[in-house]
């Protein structure tokens, strides 16, 4: 059987499967890449992001926040994972910025405060009445909007479609109804 062969309820060129923070993250980075982008989620969207984080980390990019994240994992972590987290992390704040959010630093400011200042937390300014999980995802969300990214709530991702070794789709269920949905972008099996 082929791709072709399959019968396809939607096409896209990227699905995403969840619609916390990480899935609405991958979301815009997808689209603004230029990918068409269709969110498969479970529930209402928002995840653990909307529900629980009152803060994330912007760690300073140097070797004391290498050598801070290197003790966290107990020494499971490689060099190069840790160099990329440290990297990437230290973008946050910029992020939010690009997303049109504004940041401010929150209790307590460093992780460990007997350590070097490295591992800073902060949390999206909130609106009245907002915890910092809510504004952050509620930032992440209007960005999803703006940029028109179809998410399928109360959908459920059944099956990963593989032909081979390629992953070609996922199968999701709303309402006792079953739809496949091609993804027609790059994928590497993991």
């Amino acid at each position: 059987m082929t791709v072709e062969d399959m019968r396809w309820d939607e096409e896209t060129d990227v699905v995403i499967l969840g619609c916390g923070g990480a899935g609405a993250v991958a979301a815009i980075a997808a689209s603004d890449a230029g990918a068409k982008v269709i969110v498969v989620e479970k529930g209402e969207g928002g995840g653990n992001t909307r529900l629980a984080t009152m803060a994330f980390l912007c760690p300073t990019n140097n070797s004391a926040a290498r050598e801070h994240i290197k003790a966290l994992s107990f020494g499971m972590l490689g060099e190069e994972m840790i160099d990329v987290y440290v990297e990437w992390a230290s973008k946050n704040i910029a992020y939010i910025k690009e997303l049109g959010g504004e940041t401010e630093k929150c209790f307590p400011d460093a992780s460990f405060p007997a350590l070097p200042e490295t591992m800073l937390r902060y949390r999206v300014k909130a609106r009245k009445g907002e915890l910092g999980g809510e504004s952050l995802w509620h930032l992440l969300s209007e960005n999803l909007d703006r940029r028109k990214i179809p998410i399928h709530c109360h959908t459920t991702a059944k099956a990963i479609i593989r032909l081979g070794d390629e992953i070609v789709g996922v199968t999701a269920e709303k309402d006792d109804k079953s739809s496949c949905i091609r993804a027609e972008g790059t994928w590497e099996s993991v």
